[in-house]
């Protein structure tokens, strides 16, 4: 196998990254601080330093989680594909040949980018672009999630865009679809107080009875008294 730093300047640093996101979203017994360690530099490498809020109290996993991006502060996103990458070679130093010689599929996140590279459909979904987003997308991989485990829809709900929720729903996204913490896309909903999506996904039929990893329902997800109607 060459050395990493070779393999990285031999190839595109994007495609190299998009395949080592690939195989680390096939592998099955991560740690969670193996998790955490490939989520932080997925998220700086994607969309830069983390400029959200620090999750409350009693919302461990997602303070973990954020701890484990803010921590990359003002790191370039090259670096980030780049440390990513060394970290699975690290992990696994022949990861780069079982991923060639495998049947894996490509995500929707290496297969959905603008002709100049830039952008992928997920991106172009948490900014409500539609258009620009659907010439990326196509109703076999609609559903298809990115590293985080999350779909189109998830963020769609996550974002508040409800013409996009819309698009994605007539198109056949699975409405009650799971990320990796076991949250439809009315949990999402639900916890950033969207009504109106919350509605849109009630009327495409989603499920409230669905519980996450943690045993919430969506109702759970919000104090919002007109949303709890809704669910319950």
């Amino acid at each position: 196998m060459a050395d990493v730093e070779d393999v990285i300047s031999q190839e595109c640093v994007q495609d190299l990254f998009a395949q080592a996101t690939d195989y680390v979203r096939s592998l099955k017994n991560l740690r969670d601080e193996q998790k955490l360690l490939f989520y932080g530099l997925f998220k700086q490498a994607t969309e830069g330093p983390c400029k959200t809020s620090r999750p409350g109290f009693w919302d461990i996993v997602g303070k973990a989680k954020w701890e484990s991006w803010h921590q990359h502060g003002k790191m370039p996103q090259e670096k980030a594909m780049k440390i990513y990458v060394q970290e699975l070679f690290s992990l696994d130093p022949e990861w780069d040949i079982k991923y060639a010689t495998s049947d894996s599929t490509v995500s929707l996140y290496s297969l959905s980018r603008d002709d100049d590279g830039n952008k992928t459909a997920f991106d172009w979904c948490k900014e409500g672009n539609v258009k620009r987003m659907s010439s990326l997308i196509s109703k076999k991989n609609i559903n298809s999630p990115d590293e985080q485990g999350m779909s189109l829809l998830h963020w769609a709900c996550d974002r508040g865009h409800d013409c996009v929720v819309d698009f994605l729903i007539k198109n056949n996204a699975d409405v009650n679809i799971t990320d990796s913490d076991g949250q439809t896309p009315i949990h999402y909903a639900a916890t950033c107080e969207f009504t109106s999506i919350v509605q849109q996904l009630l009327d495409a039929h989603a499920l409230t009875n669905i519980k996450d990893v943690d045993g919430c329902l969506p109702e759970d997800a919000t104090d919002n008294k007109s949303i709890k109607a809704l669910l319950q």
